[in-house]
């Protein structure tokens, strides 16, 4: 793992298979953990992930929410609305500059709101991840829906 100016200097790099570099399995392994967290509703786990400063577009009428505490409560609100929910993480892309990293994947998934159930497909995710306090952090994320209307996703059962 590269420290302090020598993070800043070093050229970017992309990866899209599995790689051994240090930075890129870190932020793997965030991902990972964001995604851990989002499956079993564990908003505190999420919001560790976060910086403090950090910036969420959410799909839907939420728009963006700015400051850690902020992002914590939508994601609290988000998070008790659904049970049983799957997530697969695919198609990750990592690319890191200095301190500074993005990543963008898709999510394919399931769960029960309202009673109701939905699966979702290709739902598209971008990361901004940050170097911080010795760990990388996320700093922003955005999610869009491969689609428009949210009710045509809903499963007969």
């Amino acid at each position: 793992m590269l420290q302090g100016s020598d993070r800043r200097t070093r050229a970017s790099l992309s990866c899209v298979a599995k790689s051994t570099h240090p930075d890129v399995v870190e932020i793997e392994t965030l991902l990972d953990s964001f995604t851990d967290a989002v499956r079993s509703g564990d908003n505190q786990r999420l919001m560790s992930l976060h910086a403090v400063d950090a910036v969420a577009i959410f799909t839907g009428s939420t728009g963006r929410v700015a400051e850690v505490t902020s992002i914590s409560a939508v994601w609290a609100d988000h998070l008790a609305s659904w049970k049983d929910v799957t997530l697969n993480r695919r198609d990750t892309l990592v690319r890191i500059h200095g301190d500074v990293a993005w990543a963008s994947f898709f999510w394919d998934g399931a769960g029960v709101q309202k009673g109701k159930s939905y699966r979702v497909t290709g739902e598209r995710w971008s990361l901004v991840v940050i170097w911080e306090e010795g760990r990388w952090r996320i700093a922003q994320t955005h999610a869009s829906l491969p689609f428009v209307d949210w009710e045509k996703l809903q499963e007969e059962g």
